[in-house]
């Protein structure tokens, strides 16, 4: 049901926040994403929040893109076909190389060209993954 409001856009600025409550409220407890008959509800609701983030605040965004890797990477990392582990894996190294450090005295130095390669190390993200 929460996954149809954001498909049908019913879900906007004026009562995202709201909604993201509901959002937190399903990874509280990471783990369960592993159980089977959750995988695919899990992923189809966090994957619709990532296709509407447009909708949320930047803050609530940033806390999407680790919800991300907290749950839709977790999942697909179940899959059977190496090829898409492999893929998996990449896209969670992007995710981490883009996170700030903890401490600003490790982040390395910004790079020419743009923007800067942060490490992620140090978040604590508990990416669920034992």
């Amino acid at each position: 049901m929460a996954c149809k409001l954001l498909e049908d856009g019913r879900v906007n600025k004026n009562n995202s926040e709201a909604f993201f409550e509901v959002l937190e409220a399903g990874i509280i407890d990471p783990k369960r994403v592993k159980e089977k008959a959750l995988r695919a509800p899990c992923r189809a609701l966090y994957n619709a929040a990532l296709q509407r983030k447009d909708v949320f605040s930047l803050k609530r965004q940033a806390t999407l893109r680790l919800w991300q890797m907290r749950v839709i990477n977790q999942i697909d990392l179940h899959a059977k076909e190496p090829e898409q582990v492999l893929r998996i894996c990449r896209e969670i190294r992007q995710g981490l190389m883009i996170l700030p450090c903890l401490d600003p005295a490790l982040e390395p130095p910004a790079r020419s060209g743009g923007g800067r390669l942060g490490l992620g190390l140090g978040l604590g993200l508990g990416l669920g993954f034992r």
